[in-house]
């Protein structure tokens, strides 16, 4: 998933949030600090994780779907909601 996670911190940039996640400095801030709370790059950096794990959960459901093989187990698969 690495070149999805590229193209999502990608997108998460072009809206304003700068991303730095796994650069020096970010290995820096780790190195003195327990968390990322705090950093400069908290927001972007978060962004880009939550992007990513949503990706990864709706790929799990799309193919759930994919290979369901009878009409009672695709009505078993529960769709999230969009959170507003």
């Amino acid at each position: 998933m690495g070149n999805q996670m590229d193209d999502i911190q990608k997108l998460v940039e072009l809206n304003g949030d700068k991303v730095n996640q796994g650069t020096a400095e970010c290995k820096e801030w780790k190195s003195s600090h327990e968390n990322c709370f705090g950093c400069q790059y908290e927001l972007g950096c978060t962004k880009t994780v939550k992007l990513g794990l949503t990706v990864l959960a709706s790929n799990e459901v799309i193919d759930r779907i994919l290979f369901a093989k009878t009409v009672a187990e695709l009505k078993s698969i529960h769709i999230p909601e969009m959170a507003y």
